[in-house]
């Protein structure tokens, strides 16, 4: 076997640079799953030895190929770990409100409930010091109409309510306090007044002054777009240009999702090729008209370079999301190719573009951007490389329009090459993604076939070049017909995005995918797409067996937000019930997308509950009952009924009857609960355990362990406190 497997391994030396990459984000992610923080000098050493020994085993087969592995992945967990450790900054502990706060402003962002999000650089917040204050805040404007009374870089003072970073919805949800971590957001809020401080000025930096520029220049051309081409055109112009989605309605968003045309708005390969490509392939045309520049000069080379000059600046000015830097460094190599007069290999380069992101920001490899940016990119080289492979053995193969007779020959060539990789592009691309779309967004479009093929064609030949001409036309104040003729085929876009999202069945729901399926799908469709020789085909078995756990889920049957907010309980139907005691409903939407419920939180009832002013009280799918306690008063006859009891207080006595007690201390200090209740046994998982001691985690808080079935006799509780039913004490 190892004989085998060593000879197999030697046949596709060649292809093993493109799994470091692989194991490298690997172990990235698997640095975010820990349940402790690791020792760096661990990590450190050991990475630093398996490389020494991947070297020197560089010629042992199959021995130095799993060590190359091993090497990748500790190191991908040490890189992880460093990153996190610099970008350490303290993060708010609790709530205050009233807090002045003096800094400046980084950048501004609409919201879709019309406010606004800002981002501020901290230098000070009053009654915090200098060791406990944020590095960054981001803070809620409702008043939009003061934002034209800054601009990013202004010194301003606010006053503001500002709390921690929240966590997770619900275990396995987003985790919205790790990504402030690494962006050193260390507090969020809400504006109540904002002050120009006219005179003063901070210290920014080098770095800091060139990211203004850019912003400035971004909004500069967001303010141009709307004013050229106001509506839900110029939003999506301005997405196209400056990567700024906040200005898209969000039913617009949905129904471009719908139909499978979502990625338009993600600024990546297709974009960034179609940019730097249309100013490749002009500007060499242009210059060919002169003679005396062509026979002095190289123009291939001359084109080359402005257009990686363009394509970074178009980095810069499109938000350099992980998408984007994908695209551009790709796009590099083959720039820088033609510069050096080298041939560049297609799967190296996304080996290469992914081994830099990964090195230069390893959180972004647990994001979806990078997952389905990487996998649709992967899929759709490998794809056309075995195609490609499959031609070159069978030379005799023709294409099926080659057959077309007379005048019709040329023409329907080209037409049907268009259909054919529209189509084929569209499905490996679709298939690559699918999986990541359900795992993220809990959602599949089996009609983005159909979307594509109609719309590609207005934005390959229509809006990209245009939106190109209007970024240059904009520095000589002609922008205004190319932006509107730019209109006109986003209009077709959205027409044909709107067909095709009112289709029956045109976006299908699909319940939370366990991790462990994303991953067996994963290494599945790399093995299938990496390797080239017959055993890559074992890689199916991988997917499949990703895609036999995906169907069957085992979906909690009682869900509680960290601050016990919102409670829903499975009902007989399989459906989720829900008792929410807030005007917030941000978890009870998150809870009903992971259930691939496609039902309102308005449409949700709350029928399963009988509430009185001390407790609800809703059966469970197990059999028994669980009861939220809202009063003390309920306490002694609750523990003794209920099955599960849950305190929208802080706890004091014993609760001896029920299987699972929880109060707020615990969902406070360990985040929301998902909790399985059948087959006579309660099972809890957290979504931000104390235990996990992560830099993001809440892990300021005193621990605090629920009870389950204390032994210790029932206690008189506590003088009943004059709680009224739905507040929070």
């Amino acid at each position: 076997m190892a004989s085998w497997l060593a000879t197999l391994l030697n046949d596709e030396r060649d292809r093993w640079f493109l799994w470091v990459p692989v194991a490298l984000g690997l172990g990235a992610a698997a640095y975010f799953g820990l349940p402790s923080e690791p020792v760096m000098t661990v990590l450190a050493g050991s990475a630093l030895v398996l490389v020494l020994l991947a070297y020197r085993g560089r010629n042992w087969l199959p021995g130095g190929f799993i060590i190359l592995l091993l090497a990748a992945f500790v190191s991908g967990l040490a890189v992880a770990k460093f990153r996190s450790e610099t970008l350490r900054a303290p993060v708010l502990a609790g709530q205050h409100a009233g807090v002045t706060i003096d800094g400046w402003l980084e950048s501004t962002r609409p919201r879709r409930d019309g406010g606004i999000n800002l981002l501020v650089r901290v230098s000070s917040i009053d009654r915090l010091d200098d060791h406990e204050t944020p590095y960054r805040v981001r803070l809620r404007l409702r008043d939009p109409a003061r934002l034209a009374e800054f601009s990013p870089g202004a010194t301003i003072r606010i006053k503001a309510w500002i709390g921690p970073p929240p966590g997770p919805a619900t275990p396995g949800g987003y985790n919205f306090s790790r990504y402030a971590w690494f962006e050193r957001i260390g507090a969020i809020g809400i504006v109540h007044s904002i002050e120009h401080r006219v005179g003063e000025v901070q210290n920014q930096g080098l770095v800091d002054n060139a990211w203004l520029a850019i912003n400035s220049i971004r909004t500069e051309i967001s303010r141009r777009i709307r004013h050229a081409l106001p509506g839900d055109s110029g939003s999506i112009a301005i997405a196209l240009i400056t990567g700024d989605r906040s200005y898209i309605p969000r039913n617009h968003v949905e129904m471009l999702r719908a139909s499978g045309l979502a990625h338009v708005l993600a600024i990546s390969g297709l974009h960034m090729t179609l940019v730097t490509g249309a100013l490749f392939a002009g500007l060499r045309a242009l210059l060919a008209f002169f003679p005396g520049i062509v026979l002095r000069y190289p123009i291939k080379k001359i084109a080359a370079f402005t257009a990686l000059f363009a394509g970074a600046f178009y980095l810069a000015l499109s938000g350099a999301n992980v998408a984007t830097q994908r695209a551009f460094i790709m796009v590099a190599i083959m720039l820088v190719a033609v510069l050096l007069e080298r041939p560049a290999i297609s799967l190296r380069n996304v080996a290469l573009a992914a081994l830099f992101i990964i090195l230069w920001r390893p959180e972004s490899v647990v994001t979806a951007s990078f997952q389905m940016s990487f996998a649709a990119v992967t899929a759709l080289i490998a794809a056309y490389e075995f195609v490609l492979n499959r031609r070159r053995a069978n030379k005799d193969m023709h294409f099926a329009g080659s057959a077309m007779a007379g005048w019709l020959r040329i023409p329907g060539r080209i037409v049907l090459l268009y259909l054919g990789g529209v189509l084929f592009t569209t499905l490996v691309a679709s298939a690559a993604t699918a999986p990541f779309a359900a795992y993220h967004f809990h959602r599949v479009v089996p009609f983005s076939l159909a979307g594509n093929l109609f719309a590609m064609p207005a934005i390959a030949l229509l809006v990209m070049p245009l939106a190109l001409l209007s970024i240059i036309a904009m520095g000589f104040g002609l922008e205004f017909w190319s932006l509107q003729l730019m209109g006109q085929g986003i209009d077709l876009v959205i027409h044909t995005a709107t067909w095709v999202a009112s289709w029956p069945g045109a976006e299908q729901p699909v319940a939370a995918m366990p991790t462990s399926a994303i991953i067996l799908m994963v290494i599945g469709g790399l093995w299938l797409m990496l390797w080239r020789r017959r055993w890559r085909f074992a890689g199916i078995g991988g997917l499949a067996a990703g895609l036999l756990i995906a169907l069957n889920p085992s979906p909690p049957d009682i869900l509680i937000d960290g601050r016990a907010r919102a409670i829903a309980v499975r009902a007989d139907n399989g459906q989720l019930q829900m008792l929410i005691r807030s005007r917030s409903t941000f978890a009870a939407e998150q809870w009903l997308e992971r259930d691939g419920d496609m039902r309102a939180v308005d449409q949700v009832s709350g029928e399963n509950f009988a509430c009185d002013f001390a407790a609800c009280i809703s059966p469970l799918p197990g059999g028994g009952t669980i009861s939220i306690i809202t009063h003390r008063s309920a306490m002694a006859e609750e523990c003794r009924t209920a099955k599960i009891v849950i305190f929208t207080f802080e706890r004091k006595g014993i609760c001896p009857g029920p299987d699972l007690v929880m109060d707020m201390e615990d969902l406070e200090g360990e985040g929301a609960a998902a909790i399985w209740t059948r087959e006579s046994n309660v099972e809890i998982i957290q979504a931000d355990p104390y235990i996990s001691q992560r830099p993001w985690s809440r892990h300021q808080r005193i621990p605090h362990t629920f009870s389950r079935r204390p032994e210790q006799p029932s206690a008189p509780p506590d003088t009943p406190s004059p709680t009224p039913p739905g507040t929070q004490t």
